[in-house]
């Protein structure tokens, strides 16, 4: 007899996400100082889809008026980019840099997404394995802007309502620190 399973057959282990419909669905939390995370992070989230993305679709994202800070999105060939933008010129303003990863996740598996970002290096680990890395991203900070704080499952709204993600989502998790592979 499996001790994780009723006599139904019915799993005893909660299995809890979030369903979004890639239409309307999104989860809000805010702009609380906590997540104004200006030289390292990590973030991590549970995802299954089987739709790649119409442009780019935020799984788990921060958003500041229709400029990622720091998420994750869906690609259109199915692959997650995990995107940083950071005030690092004085004179031309912002860098973005975006790190796909070399596979798409577009398969209706669960997958967990990590990208951690130290304030110069950025890594994307897939399923536990580290999937891209980006060396020298320009150094400089996040810059945090209260417009629509951090979004699960799309952006805040308004003109940006188009990127909305279609799938699951569950534990997501953001640190204040760039976590290690054998975090």
């Amino acid at each position: 007899v499996d001790a994780d399973v009723n006599a139904a057959g019915r799993s005893l282990i909660p299995n809890y996400s979030f369903l979004f419909d890639g239409v309307d669905d999104r989860i809000l939390l805010g702009h609380p100082p906590a997540f104004d995370l200006t030289t390292s992070l990590s973030l991590s989230c549970w995802i299954k889809t089987d739709t790649n993305g119409a442009q780019y679709d935020p799984p788990f994202m921060a958003f500041d008026g229709g400029s990622t800070r720091y998420g994750f999105e869906m690609h259109t060939a199915g692959e997650i980019v995990f995107d940083i933008v950071v005030d690092n010129n004085p004179i031309a303003g912002t860098t973005a840099t975006r790190l796909p990863s070399t596979m798409s996740i577009a398969d209706d598996e669960w997958h967990h997404i990590v990208g951690t970002w130290d304030g110069v290096d950025m890594i994307l680990y897939v399923d536990g394995i580290q999937n891209a890395t980006t060396a020298s991203l320009p150094v400089g900070k996040i810059i945090p802007t209260p417009i629509d704080g951090l979004n699960i499952g799309g952006f805040g709204g308004g003109a940006h309502s188009l990127y909305e993600w279609e799938g699951n989502a569950s534990n997501a998790a953001l640190w204040n620190s760039a976590l290690s592979a054998a975090n």
